[in-house]
């Protein structure tokens, strides 16, 4: 074994405890289990599918929010869900608080961890273009496994996506959450044997009326309100400062950004200092409050 090199772990059994002792072993200083005691209640369950929900990160972001739905309706149907990450984030709490235990494991990536801990679930789903890298490390899984693809222009390295295509091992599902998806990854892989599922989006409609409020500006000024996560507030900013200063001053424009958003927060401010008043941002409410924010504002970008 090379300097530098991870050990890879070794199965002694197909119990969750054994998920958890594996964990143990091998986690570094940041890493951690949320509701560690739920997922542990699972051993002895042998009724239930268990489902292993997999991202590279749990900031706020269309991706995330597209897996916390998937969880709650996989819940709801009598499996045991939990989720992978190889970072937290803002919407661990949002798994807490539907009684998804939640890992996070920096070496996700690194080492062979999802491959040893596979055997001991149903169902894997990986979620998002990110993960893409893990489908080789699962080629000898022998359940059910899907790669869950959302936008494919987020970001990612289109030559490295191309790379990672066609590692991709037969026994992993290809599904996409929109045509454009789907488009999108067959400009980078032709051959790409993918289909198209798309996330249920509950409604909320009837509990509109018991939403906690919200208020974001005074009453009487336009509301621009932009959900940016990590990605396109650089060009949101652009598009506001091409604006007229006449068009700015009678505009008001919220962003939700997570709090460790240095970036945005540093860029939001300077630009305020120039059109005080139209310009702010919030902290990342909980789900159901973005509805009551949703409600106030005359335009959502997205």
């Amino acid at each position: 074994q090379s300097k530098g090199e991870i050990e890879p772990i070794k199965i002694k059994s197909t119990s969750i405890s054994s998920l958890i002792e594996a964990f143990e072993a091998q986690k570094e200083k940041e890493d951690y289990v949320a509701l560690k005691e739920r997922i542990l209640e699972w051993d002895g369950d042998d009724e239930k599918k268990k489902v292993l929900l997999v991202a590279q990160d749990l900031s706020l972001n269309s991706s995330i929010i597209a897996l916390k739905y998937l969880s709650e309706e996989l819940v709801n149907n009598g499996n045991l869900v939990a989720v992978l990450a190889s970072s937290g984030g803002s919407q661990v709490k949002s798994f807490e608080a539907i009684g998804v235990p939640v890992i996070v494991y920096d070496n996700l990536y690194q080492d062979d961890f999802i491959k040893a801990e596979a055997p001991k679930f149903d169902i894997i789903v990986l979620n998002s273009a990110a993960t893409v890298s893990l489908a080789s490390k699962l080629s000898e899984y022998k359940n059910a496994v899907y790669w869950w693809v959302h936008d494919l222009n987020s970001g990612y390295d289109l030559s490295e996506m191309r790379r990672e295509l066609s590692k991709i091992p037969q026994n992993v599902r290809i599904l996409c959450d929109s045509e454009e998806a789907h488009k999108q990854l067959l400009s980078c892989n032709s051959n790409c044997r993918a289909e198209i599922m798309r996330y249920s989006v509950p409604d909320k409609k009837k509990a509109l009326r018991q939403l906690p409020a919200c208020k974001l500006v005074s009453k009487g000024r336009k509301t621009v309100f932009s959900v940016v996560g990590q990605h396109g507030y650089r060009q949101i900013l652009e598009a506001i400062e091409a604006l007229s200063k006449k068009d700015i001053k009678k505009s008001s424009f919220v962003f939700v950004c997570e709090e460790n958003d240095t970036a945005i927060v540093e860029s939001i401010d300077n630009l305020s200092r120039m059109y005080p008043g139209s310009l702010s941002y919030v902290f990342c409410p909980t789900h159901d409050a973005m509805f009551s924010l949703y409600k106030q504002c005359d335009c959502v970008i997205d």
